[in-house]
């Protein structure tokens, strides 16, 4: 359990509770909002007995939406920390696994963290961390068909250039309307998933 101050932020301090290595079959997930529960379930942890043939997993993901929470600034940092926090977990748990929605907040992360680039390296390769390849989260029908080329191409060469890896997902489900395009786009660029 972790309760981490964010800079600037008008939420305060945020609490992060992950349990140690998990050896049940479920686990108790608690949502609390200064100190006072506001929601409790159970989640299957993976590993465990599968039901009714099919399997659930749990991945821990990010999604930046940058400026629209509070401030850049207070919204990068918060997506830095949860960046921090995850490969910390990804180090320490075998089962953990972690998706980020693009690649500006990872490019921020490894700025200031750049002692972490051959740990990432490691994970992104192992397949316990994953990150989309559009730069940043693009308004589809507003960028235009380049523009959504243009996105692709920078979050692709970042990530080759600085992490050894190709990003071959993309996740952008925060926008207003899809462009029909977007598969085509998606094929061209070696995005599979």
């Amino acid at each position: 359990e972790e309760t981490q101050e964010i800079p600037g932020s008008r939420f305060g301090r945020v609490q992060c509770v992950v349990p140690e290595a998990p050896t049940e079959t479920q686990a108790r997930l608690e949502l609390t909002e200064q100190g006072k529960t506001i929601a409790t379930g159970t989640v299957a942890i993976p590993g465990a007995k599968d039901h009714f043939g099919y399997r659930g997993f749990v991945v821990s993901h990010t999604h930046s939406d940058v400026s629209w929470t509070d401030t850049p600034e207070v919204c990068m940092n918060l997506n830095v920390a949860a960046i921090a926090k995850s490969v910390e977990l990804a180090e320490k748990q075998p089962h953990y696994r972690f998706t980020l929605e693009n690649v500006l907040s990872l490019r921020e992360y490894v700025r200031r963290h750049p002692d972490k680039v051959e740990v990432l390296k490691r994970l992104l390769r192992a397949g316990v961390l994953e990150t989309g390849a559009f730069y940043t989260g693009p308004w589809e029908l507003t960028g235009g068909g380049e523009g959504l080329v243009r996105q692709l191409y920078l979050g692709k060469l970042w990530v080759k250039k600085h992490l050894a890896a190709d990003p071959v997902t993309v996740w952008n489900v925060d926008v207003a309307g899809h462009t029909a395009q977007l598969p085509q786009i998606l094929q061209k660029a070696g995005i599979r998933g």
